[in-house]
Formats: C-alpha cells, sequence, structure tokens
C-alpha cells in the first residue's frame, strides 16, 4: 500500500511565538493483531499502535500558551487556603491593561482557571474578549457594565455570565470611586481584535496569569512565594 503522510502542525502563542511543522512518512497495512479483530495497524520496530480510523483527516493542534505552573509535585497543595487582599496597598496592585490592575486570589491548574479582585479607574476597559467557561462576579466598590448589556453594576450587584459570551468590560466614567470586582472565572478567555467579526487577539488563562504575576513580583520585589501559595 502506499505511504501515507501525516502533518503536524503546533503553533504556540504567549511569549515566545513559534511555528513547526514536521512530516513523517508512514507506512500503513491491514492485518491481524494480538488484540483481535482486523484493524489499521502502523507497524513499527517496536511493535504496532492501533489506528482508528483510515481517512483521517489532517488536523492542526494549536497551544495557546506554553506556560506551566513552575512547581515539583510535591510542592503542589491542595489543601484549605485563605488569600489576603489589601486594596490600600498599591505596591500589590498587578498592573494588567491601561488603567486596570488586579490582586489574584487563586490560579486553578486544574481548569486553567483563576480568581482575582479586579481594580478600574474610572472610564478604563478591557478589550472585548469571550470565556471559555463560566464566571462570576461580586462589586465591591464603584460602577462598572458591560457595553453590550443595558445594566449597570454597583457595590453589592453580582453577576454571573455564561461560556461563549463576548463583551467589553467598562468602569463607567462617572463611578465615584474606582472600580473593585471580584472574579471567579472557570478556563481561559479568548481577546478578539475587534466585536464584529473579530479575529483572535490573545489569550488569557490561569498559566499566563501566573507568569505575568511572577513576573511583577519580582519586579517589586515581592515574595513569590505567595503567589505559590495561591496554586491550586
Amino acid at each position: 500500500m502506499a505511504a501515507r503522510k501525516v502533518v503536524v502542525s503546533t503553533k504556540v502563542i504567549g511569549s515566545a511565538q513559534t511555528e513547526h511543522q514536521s512530516t513523517r512518512q508512514q507506512t500503513w497495512r491491514p492485518e491481524r493483531c494480538d488484540h483481535g479483530g482486523d484493524r489499521r495497524c502502523l507497524r513499527r520496530d517496536s511493535g504496532h499502535q492501533i489506528i482508528r480510523s483510515q481517512g483521517e483527516r489532517q488536523m492542526p493542534i494549536t497551544a495557546f500558551n506554553s506556560f506551566a505552573d513552575g512547581l515539583d509535585s510535591n510542592r503542589r497543595n491542595r489543601g484549605h487556603f485563605i488569600a489576603n487582599i489589601n486594596p490600600d496597598d498599591d505596591r500589590r496592585w498587578v498592573p494588567y491593561a491601561e488603567g486596570v490592575w488586579l490582586q489574584p486570589c487563586c490560579f486553578n491548574v486544574t481548569s486553567g482557571g483563576f480568581s482575582v479582585v479586579l481594580k478600574a479607574l474610572p472610564g478604563a476597559k478591557l478589550g472585548i474578549h469571550y470565556h471559555v467557561g463560566t464566571v462570576r462576579g461580586y462589586t465591591m466598590r464603584g460602577q462598572w457594565r458591560y457595553l453590550e448589556h443595558d445594566w449597570i453594576a454597583k457595590p453589592g450587584t453580582f453577576i454571573y455570565e455564561p461560556a461563549g459570551e463576548a463583551h467589553t468590560l467598562v468602569a463607567s466614567d462617572d463611578s465615584p470611586e474606582p472600580v473593585l470586582v471580584f472574579f471567579a472565572v472557570e478556563g481561559g478567555l479568548i481577546y478578539l481584535t475587534k466585536a464584529a467579526d473579530g479575529g483572535f487577539g490573545a489569550y488569557e488563562d490561569g498559566f499566563t496569569l501566573l507568569e505575568l504575576c511572577r513576573k511583577y513580583y519580582r519586579q517589586a520585589d515581592l515574595d513569590v512565594r505567595e503567589l505559590e501559595a495561591l496554586i491550586r
């Protein structure tokens, strides 16, 4: 049987943007295997592996980031913990966007989600984005909204966002004080290049956010071990 070409393409988006393509020539033969039945198998020098479909199509493999939590397995903790947020300590606020900062509460290295307290000056905004998982938020100070909705969040407002909803976060121009919101984010989020028919702009999740916070903590001479205590 003629050799079949399999193409694997990997694109990494993050601090290091690279593309890698590898092409392999592999020979496929049908034959009866010790697991029983006629299967498509790829013969190799050391045994074989089952091929589930003869009509497999080429599919690109995309990795949005290459970050990990950076901890040895014996340093990971899955137990109870608390995070103390100090809104009045300017050094604790990690710069995120123009007029927007955050203090981390938790990095979920299982789902890629995270929890943060976000601070935004009146008039500041985050670009349009959508979440691959659900989001819950609770407003502690100030007023803010999503451009795509007609409600305005004020102190005491709880919000729930379904997965896949695209929106633009804006701190109201007339907010009497900087906005403080607690967000619990399940999974990553995708920033879009524009609201209508926008393409991929950037990706964020618990791993990329952890790396951002580590970098800032080192620059600000803060104890990075405080961040590692938030990894679950």
